[in-house]
């Protein structure tokens, strides 16, 4: 999703998402942090706060907006703006087929951008249910996998055992419990970085599930995506993981590939041996 805006753009812009969001009591907070996080890194006005723009309605988005490829931008923004309101509600959905109705997207391109969009998010998910069945009980105690992630609000505590009473950097947990220290790293680490003046965020879930951590993944890919517009940087531009499926096309055996895996196995080492 390509969502660079002309410069001179930007404040009509900005002024239409908070329109497409005003609904109800207002824009919510998530909606709010979301939108200042694009207008400032991405779009470079960290000058401009979102909660003091005067939001523009359909009809005055139209006259602000003429071109028809950052009208469709604008949408998609939207669209993400939508999803970010928690509980969704009618109105909020009603107030966005208002604005995709004044800037000339048609209802079928409206769904397929929240199609789109639905889309990420349920891959992500789908990608955390994978991990957790296949790879997350290997990795914890029986007992502790429907809990693994729920360190703040755990059902039981494990205590740490006092041991090696001539240690004193061991001796003094005695007696604690896995949630503090873990609690305590977190939060040491939080403090030197802070103390040290590094950027650093804590992102707190209301609950660790498999649509939460969907919704953190999708936010690691768009803040990736969003970094990279930023920097110049072509996020999608991925000729190591392109390299990766040509080689194991011709790995398997696909049609066309034979010439490459003849490449692959003429330049393999003769001994068993991988360094």
């Amino acid at each position: 999703m390509t969502i660079v805006v002309a410069a001179d753009l930007v404040e009509p812009v900005v002024a239409g998402l908070v329109g497409g969001i005003d609904v109800d009591d207002g824009p919510t907070e998530r909606q709010l942090a979301v939108l200042a996080a694009v207008v400032a890194h991405l779009w470079r006005r960290p000058d401009l706060d979102v909660r003091t723009v005067r939001p523009l309605r359909p009809d005055e988005v139209v006259r602000e907006i003429g071109d028809a490829e950052v009208r469709h931008r604008t949408m998609e923004l939207l669209v993400m703006l939508e999803l970010c309101r928690h509980p969704q509600t009618l109105t909020q959905v009603t107030r966005v087929e208002e604005y995709a109705a004044a800037l000339g997207v048609e209802s079928h391109a409206l769904d397929i951008i929240r199609t789109w969009i639905d889309d990420g998010t349920e891959r992500a998910t789908a990608d955390y249910d994978r991990f957790y069945a296949e790879v997350l009980p290997e990795l914890s105690e029986p007992a502790f996998r429907s809990k693994y992630l729920r360190l703040d609000e755990p059902d039981h505590a494990l205590e740490i055992p006092t041991a090696f009473d001539d240690l004193e950097g061991v001796r003094y947990l005695g007696e604690r419990t896995f949630k503090e220290l873990f609690q305590a790293e977190r939060d040491g680490t939080r403090i030197a970085l802070t103390e040290a003046q590094r950027p650093n965020a804590t992102l707190m879930l209301e609950q660790v599930d498999a649509h939460t951590i969907g919704q953190l993944i999708y936010l690691f890919e768009l803040s990736v995506a969003v970094q990279g517009e930023h920097y110049d940087v072509d996020a999608f531009d991925q000729p190591g993981v392109e390299a990766g499926k040509l080689a194991a096309y011709a790995l398997m055996g696909r049609a066309g590939y034979a010439g490459r895996r003849a490449e692959i196995e003429a330049s393999a080492p003769r001994s068993p041996r991988v360094v």
